[in-house]
This record gives C-alpha cells, sequence and structure tokens, in this order.
C-alpha cells in the first residue's frame, strides 16, 4: 500500500470516495488546498470525500537511499560523533562557568562571616570597655569626694607637692629641649651607617633559626617581640601573662618574667649606649599598668620590678621609650597618654582625647619633641609632648571607599620625616612635611577573576617598623614584607609560620637581621647564611 502522489508507505493512509487511490492524508489536503481537485481527477474534491484507513501496526517508513550504503553510513556516524563533541564541549564550557560562580559565591560567603565575626568581637569589647569606664568613673567620683574632705588637713602637703612637681616638669622640659636640638641637628648631616645591609643582599634573607614553644601552652601566643641595642637579647610578650627574655648567643631563656595578672600587649627595652642602662626593659598589660624591670646581675638572669606604673584606667594600648632614655609613653584605649620618669616613676605630661576617642597605638618621633597617637576609624593625632596640644590630624584613607578601623601601629623612620601606619589591611606612608600621605600600601585587594593577592581579605597588619636607619620597612600579619623606604618596592616576603605574625624587631643598626613572633608560640630569625 502506497501513497498516490509519494509513491512511500503512508503514515496516515486514506482512500478517495471517488477515485478509490490510496494517499497520505496531509499531503493529498495540501493538494486539494491548492488546486482545489484530486490529483488523478478533474472533479472537484471535498474532505468529506477521504475515507481514512485504520491500520493496527504502525508502518515504519523504509530507509532513505542515503543510508543503504557503507560511506553514507560512515558519513551519517561522522556528523553524529561531531554533534556529541560539540554538545559536550558545551556542557563543559557552562559547568566552568557554574563552578566559577560558585567559587565566588563562597568566596564572599567567607569573608562576609570574617567581618562579621570582626564586628562582633570590636561590639564585646567596646561593651567592656564601657563597662570599665563606668566603673573607673565611679571609683573616680568616691575619690573625689575622700579628697575633697580631707583637703584641709593636707593642704600643706598639697603645696609641697605642688613644688616638686614644678620642679620635675620644669627638668623634663629642659631635657626634651636638649634632645630635640642635639639630635635634630645631627640628624640633616646624617647618612646611612657604613656597612649597612644593601637591598641586594636583604632580598637573599632566609630563616637562619627558629625557637619554638615559648610562654604557656594553656593560653598561647607570643603578642610583642623588641631586641636590645646589640641584638643579642629577644624580649618576649604573652597572652599568659608572662615576659620572656631570650638570649640568642647561649640559644636560652634567661628569665621567665611574671609580669602581668593579664597578657602582656606591649614590650620594649631602653636604648641606651651607658653600661648601667642597658639592663632596664619595660611592659605593658591589658591589666592596666606599666612596669620597668632591672636585671640584679651581669648574667641577665636575676631581674626585679622597679617601678609600676598606674595611671591608666583601661587596657594599655601602646608603650614608648623617648630618645633621651629619661621618660616612658604609655597609652590606654581610653584615649589617655602618659609621659612618666622611668627613675621616680612620676607621671610628668598627660592629655585625653576628645569625642570619646580611643587610642589604640602610640610612637615617638626620633627627635623626642612630638608624639604621635593612633584611634579608631582610622584617626591619627600628632601632639606637642610639652603643651599637650595636637599640633597635625591625619585620616589613614584606603584607595577603596571603605570604613577604617583602628590605626592598629605607627612608627616614625629615623629620618623624621617619614610616619608609617597600620590600619584594617592598609599600611600609609605620611610624610610629616607635606602633612599629608605620599604611599599606600594595600595587601588584600581582589583582582579580576578568582585570583587575589596573597594576603587574604580578612587579613590585618598586626605591626609595621622602620629600621633603625629608617633604609627598609617591615611589615607582618599573615606574613612578613621587607620594603625599601622611598621607592616602596617590596624586597622580600618569608612566610614560614603556621598562625599570624605578631610582631618583628630589627636586630642591629645596620639591618643584617630580624626576627618575628607569632601566634604559634614561636621566635624565627632572618638574615643571610
Amino acid at each position: 500500500m502506497l501513497c498516490s502522489i509519494s509513491g512511500e508507505v503512508p503514515r496516515k493512509p486514506v482512500v478517495s470516495k471517488v477515485t478509490g487511490k490510496v494517499y497520505e492524508k496531509d499531503l493529498l489536503l495540501k493538494f486539494v488546498e491548492t488546486n482545489g481537485k484530486e490529483p488523478n481527477s478533474d472533479q472537484d474534491f471535498d474532505e468529506t470525500d477521504i475515507i481514512e484507513i485504520k491500520t493496527e501496526d504502525v508502518v515504519a517508513p523504509p530507509r532513505p537511499p542515503t543510508l543503504t550504503s557503507i560511506p553514507s553510513l560512515l558519513s551519517v556516524f561522522q556528523n553524529e560523533w561531531d554533534a556529541v563533541v560539540l554538545e559536550t564541549f558545551s556542557l563543559k564550557q557552562q559547568y566552568q562557568q557554574v563552578r566559577q560562580e560558585l567559587t565566588q559565591a563562597l568566596y564572599q560567603n567567607d569573608a562576609s562571616c570574617r567581618v562579621i565575626a570582626r564586628l562582633i568581637k570590636e561590639r564585646d569589647d567596646a561593651r567592656n570597655a564601657l563597662s570599665n569606664l563606668e566603673a573607673n568613673f565611679a571609683s573616680y567620683n568616691q575619690n573625689v569626694s575622700e579628697n575633697v574632705a580631707d583637703t584641709a588637713k593636707e593642704g600643706s602637703s598639697m603645696e609641697l607637692d605642688e613644688s616638686i612637681k614644678d620642679n620635675f616638669l620644669e627638668d623634663a622640659t629642659k631635657i626634651i629641649n636638649d634632645t630635640f636640638k642635639t639630635l635634630s641637628s645631627d640628624r640633616k648631616k646624617r647618612k646611612s651607617p657604613q656597612g649597612l645591609c644593601s637591598a641586594d643582599s636583604l632580598k637573599g634573607f632566609s630563616q637562619i633559626g627558629v625557637v619554638e614553644s615559648l610562654h604557656s601552652s594553656t593560653k598561647p601566643g607570643i603578642l610583642a617581640v623588641s631586641a636590645n641595642s646589640s641584638g643579642d637579647l629577644i624580649l618576649t610578650g604573652g597572652v599568659d601573662g608572662f615576659a620572656n627574655i631570650y638570649q640568642r648567643s647561649s640559644n636560652q631563656i634567661l628569665a621567665e618574667l611574671k609580669a602581668h595578672s593579664k597578657k602582656t600587649s606591649h614590650v620594649c627595652w631602653l636604648s641606651s649606649s651607658s653600661s648601667d642602662m642597658n639592663n632596664v626593659l619595660f611592659t605593658g598589660s591589658a591589666d592596666k599598668t606599666v612596669k620597668t624591670w632591672i636585671s640584679n646581675n651581669q648574667d641577665d638572669k636575676d631581674w626585679s620590678n622597679s617601678q609600676t606604673l598606674k595611671t591608666h584606667n583601661s587596657p594599655i594600648s601602646g608603650l614608648c621609650v623617648h630618645p633621651s632614655n629619661s621618660f616612658v609613653f604609655s597609652s590606654s584605649i581610653n584615649g589617655m597618654w602618659d609621659l612618666s620618669d622611668i627613675t621616680s616613676g612620676r607621671s610628668l605630661f598627660s592629655a585625653q582625647l576628645k569625642d570619646n576617642l580611643s587610642i589604640t597605638s602610640c610612637g615617638v618621633h626620633p627627635d623626642g619633641l612630638i608624639f604621635g597617637t593612633g584611634s579608631e576609624r582610622g584617626k591619627l593625632h600628632i601632639w606637642d609632648i610639652k603643651t599637650q596640644n595636637v599640633l597635625m590630624e591625619f585620616d589613614v584613607k584606603p584607595p577603596t571607599d571603605i570604613s577604617m578601623g583602628s590605626v592598629k601601629f605607627l612608627n616614625f623612620s629615623e629620618n623624621g620625616y617619614y610616619l608609617a601606619t597600620a590600619c584594617n589591611d592598609i599600611v600609609q606612608i605620611l610624610d610629616l612635611r607635606k602633612k599629608a600621605a605620599i604611599h599606600t600600601i594595600q595587601l588584600s585587594i581582589p583582582v579580576s577573576g578568582s585570583q587575589a593577592e596573597p594576603w587574604s581579605s580578612s587579613s590585618l597588619v598586626n605591626s609595621v617598623k622602620f629600621d633603625r636607619s629608617g633604609s627598609y620597612l617591615s611589615i607582618c600579619g599573615e606574613d612578613t614584607r621587607i620594603y625599601k623606604s622611598k621607592t616602596w618596592n617590596e624586597l622580600l616576603v618569608v612566610s614560614e609560620n603556621s598562625m599570624e605574625v605578631s610582631d618583628i624587631s630589627w636586630l642591629d643598626n645596620l639591618s643584617n637581621g630580624f626576627v618575628t613572633s607569632g601566634l604559634d608560640r614561636s621566635l624565627r630569625f632572618y638574615g643571610l647564611d
């Protein structure tokens, strides 16, 4: 049974009532619609003149002539293979695109979680600071009331104290002025020290020693490190409240000082060429105190607490020694900074930030006449020490428009012109002559695609320090990096640490090495093999 039009087996066979011939229904209807009659007759034809043939089995059409030879079959198979390959390629492209979108979504989710965790921590810290401030304010009011009641009895002694304080202030002002005149005049003529480590040599620095498992394992982590003037004694402050003194030459811990009841967050040495002042160090803590320690023998194993400064009512946020080696600066998170006499422990100069800003870091200029403090929201203040007035204000501003956190660290260069500040993942270099930022290093800039800078988006800079000659700048956080001053080119990146690097200290005046401390309880020494 074949169609009278196509000559093939019809899929929908019908019979004409007029001629009795078999047709494919669709072909017949199209012919009638065009010509108005049946193909094999001149009579008028209508759709009612056909009879459908009902078949129980579906008749498969015969194979087209193109599939009746082997070359034709091979050609068909080749076409099918090409179609399958193209479809597979398209699916792979779609899969890769979906994978990239998923990676980006996971990256953004992880960054969001880290930011939320940091904000929650800052909120809790702010609440604790507020509660401490309220408690201290209540205590202050009580002390004021008691002092008012005892004023009549202590009138003569107060006058004597005021007279003594005036003498101390007069002497301190003279020391500050003399130090400034001496250091500033020498600095104008000063050149790089002979034998200073070159940039090419510094690029070859590698880890030359490591000291592990310092401080307590129950409260792990080293928060601060400082090398003395010779670079042989390394002072560390830990989460456990202790301060350890490690000697490089003997490779042993000389002393473990039970310094504070809370974490020891800041440590520094008294840098002096005088032999009787070499063995003096300072520690600052979250327990609101600053302590002075002196060595009682020649082998630096017997240390005692000579002074405890209790001028602050909140955790210590900064600690440094005045270039005259006669005074020590300290700051606290309630917005107060203080200058105290090292010998007597008497507070000489102090000031309070306005607008309830907290001080999160501090540093003294190498000439000893001005003092810098960093605070929240990227604020930076430069003070006149003698008058306690703010001389300059800066805002640490990132390249992108994002809100800044606290200025965690600041450090003046030995040349007296540059000031390096660390805020979030930003390190900004300020020129005090121009009163403006001259360079910004952002250590976690996202780039196109799934790649990013080596520092993660949530990483924070923990410390930034110039070397003792002002020729190099060190930055530590997720790893440790060294930059060349003035050009600010990156010279070295070291990352042997297993956890964050908390602090760094240069070992000598020629920048032949440096030491880093980490939250993994280790000290790591770097230099040339």
